[in-house]
């Protein structure tokens, strides 16, 4: 099991080499066009990210018309 107790440095590290650093992952091919379709349907003005990460998110949604809230439990992915 894994939270924000036992999401270390390494883990982190482990995290962003698999997930954040690939060239064309699933989030860019499936999840922010997504993301992206919600937006543009219901036009928020706010926007909430919850397990942000390292912020990437905020690069790759729309939000010309929107604020944007990440929120990271993890210090290391915060760093």
């Amino acid at each position: 099991l894994m939270d924000d107790r036992t999401f270390d440095e390494q883990t982190a590290n482990d995290w962003i080499k698999a997930v954040e650093s690939t060239e064309k992952s699933f989030r860019d091919t499936f999840v922010y066009p997504k993301i992206n379709e919600l937006i543009s349907q219901r036009s928020p003005q706010r926007v909430l990210d919850i397990g942000c990460g390292q912020g990437v998110g905020v690069d790759r949604v729309n939000l010309a018309n929107a604020s944007y809230t990440g929120i990271e439990p993890s210090i290391y992915l915060l760093d």
